[in-house]
């Protein structure tokens, strides 16, 4: 449920910042308003530690971002569908995830989807390669491959599982001419 700062809170916050935006420091006057923003995202928190008043050309700049990280994690769930390797399924009730170490959070991500998310470490069920495929998006650019080099091991598309005729590097970003997503095989651990 979203809730705003009440007014004392609100004055507490402004007083904490001297009266300036916690951002870019302009100084609030008769023209400039602050607008109050709870840091983490989470609009139940109404912690005065969670408030910073902010100008509204920050509190824009900080929405877009944010709105922006969403849109590209969102079409991150689901992308990895085949195995880059072996052309398995990655069904991720297939995967013992909660033992891999993630978070209720990353736990709650994977399970809106069938398929296992980009960025995802995860071990094939099948060859058990220890990989992460990343998928490439041009609102964020291209992320740093820093597996093991592995050469020729590449041979399905992550997304719709069409073979490719020789098989590619690992650490290299691949656009797949069939379904026309772009992806990185990151891989830690290469079992042939």
């Amino acid at each position: 449920m979203r809730k705003s700062f009440s007014k004392f809170q609100q004055t507490e916050i402004l007083a904490n910042q001297d009266y300036k935006c916690r951002l870019c420091h302009t100084k609030f006057a008769k023209n400039v308003h602050p607008q109050y923003d709870h840091i983490d995202g989470d609009h139940s928190n109404n912690s005065v530690k969670n408030g910073q008043a902010i100008c509204s050309n920050c509190h824009d700049a900080k929405s877009r971002k944010e709105n922006q990280e969403r849109s590209v994690s969102q079409k991150d769930i689901g992308f990895v569908k085949h195995c880059p390797l072996c052309n398995h399924k990655t069904r991720w009730k297939d995967y013992d995830l909660k033992n891999a170490g993630l978070s209720e959070e990353e736990w709650k991500v994977i399970g809106k989807s069938e398929y296992m998310s980009a960025n995802q470490l995860f071990v094939c069920a099948d060859c058990k390669s220890s990989l992460r495929v990343l998928r490439l998006d041009s609102k964020v650019g291209e992320k740093k491959l820093t597996g093991k080099k592995v050469d020729n091991v590449v041979r399905y598309c992550t997304n719709c599982g069409a073979e490719y005729g020789p098989k590619i590097n690992s650490n290299i970003y691949i656009n797949c001419a069939n379904c026309k997503k772009e992806f990185g095989v990151w891989i830690k651990e290469y079992n042939s």
